[in-house]
């Protein structure tokens, strides 16, 4: 399946954040690796919240040629 749009729910209450994305079970990274990077970034504070709909946020450093 191809990430796009909303792929789980989540609710953050007292500095707690629950995720529960679709059609992964306990493997997210391999089932739902775009969720589970978004996960990353917001845990690493690139975007305000999970519900936040932009782009993946570049890696830096050059890994072209």
């Amino acid at each position: 399946m191809a990430a796009a749009g909303r792929m789980g729910t989540t609710t953050t209450e007292r500095g707690l954040t629950w995720v529960k994305t679709w059609l992964s079970g306990h493997m997210v990274p391999q089932y739902a690796p775009s969720a589970a990077y978004r996960q990353l970034e917001f845990l690493l504070e690139r975007n305000p919240s999970l519900s936040y709909m932009s782009d993946l946020t570049p890696q830096e450093g050059d890994f072209g040629n």
